[in-house]
C-alpha cells in the first residue's frame, strides 16, 4: 500500500516495552510500515508526532521515553503538518458558463 493510501486519521499508539531504547523514526516505521523510511522521516520532522502531553516529537533520532503514548496526526496526509490544505482556485470558484468564446 503506498503512503498516500494510509488512512488520513489520528493514530494513537500506547507504550510498548519493545520501544525501550529505540529511536523515534524506527518506531514509527514499525507502527506504520506502509509509510516507508522516507515517509516516517517526513511525518516526524514535519511535526506530526506528539506525545500524551501534546509536545511535538520532531527529532527522528530521539529515544522515546518509557510510558509515552504516541499520537500521529495524518488527517491531512503525510505532508499535512496538521493543517488543512488550502483549496485551489477551482475549488473556490463555481463555473456558471464555459464555452470557446469565454
Amino acid at each position: 500500500m503506498p503512503a498516500s493510501d494510509i488512512p488520513q486519521i489520528i493514530h494513537i499508539f500506547e507504550w510498548s516495552d519493545q520501544w525501550e531504547g529505540q529511536r523515534l523514526k524506527p518506531i514509527i516505521l514499525k507502527l506504520l510500515p506502509d509509510l516507508g523510511s522516507r515517509g516516517a522521516f517526513i511525518i516526524v520532522t514535519g511535526g506530526l508526532v506528539r506525545d500524551t502531553t501534546g509536545k511535538t516529537l520532531d527529532n527522528p533520532d530521539a529515544e522515546v521515553e518509557k510510558g509515552t503514548t504516541l499520537k500521529v496526526d495524518l488527517r491531512h496526509g503525510i505532508r499535512g503538518r496538521g493543517k488543512p490544505k488550502r483549496p485551489t482556485l477551482r475549488d473556490r470558484v463555481e463555473v456558471l458558463h464555459d464555452d470557446e468564446h469565454v
